[in-house]
């Protein structure tokens, strides 16, 4: 899903990817599923990630750490290999180039454990609570799914 802002023209400020169980299983697909996020990143769009695949364990946002050269404060594994990794990217003006900013607000999830809410943001001072186990819960009633 992405989120736009309209003042003048449509920005992309967030995105939000689910993980599929296609985005773990090779070595290629993982790349470009990180690429794809690093592009957001880059762009200054805000990111969150919900990787709730049990059947592969690659650890993507470790991957993402390496594409973006990641430092080991960006850096966290979850103990259950589950997670939301919620990216808040912000520009920050420098006098030769503008520079990029990424916090990192990692949730640990577990099967059976209900899922997190978690800030979507969409400024560098603006989140708007996205509710994952009301949407979840929603999304199992329309496709009447016990």
């Amino acid at each position: 899903m992405k989120i736009y802002r309209g003042s003048g023209g449509w920005d992309l400020v967030a995105a939000i990817e689910l993980v599929s169980e296609a985005n773990k299983d090779r070595e290629e697909h993982r790349r470009s599923f990180v690429v794809k996020c690093a592009s957001y990143l880059q762009k200054g769009v805000s990111l969150v990630v919900v990787d709730t695949v049990t059947t592969y364990s690659a650890d993507l946002h470790d991957e993402l750490c390496d594409l973006i050269e990641g430092g080991e404060p960006l850096r966290w594994s979850s103990p259950t290999g589950l997670s939301v990794m919620v990216y808040r990217a912000t520009r920050v003006s420098a006098e030769t180039s503008p520079l990029l900013k990424l916090d990192v607000y990692p949730y640990q999830l577990g099967v059976g454990s209900a899922l997190p809410t978690v800030p979507l943001w969409l400024a560098h001072d603006l989140a708007v609570p996205l509710e994952l186990e009301l949407t979840y819960a929603q999304a199992c009633r329309s496709l009447r799914i016990d």
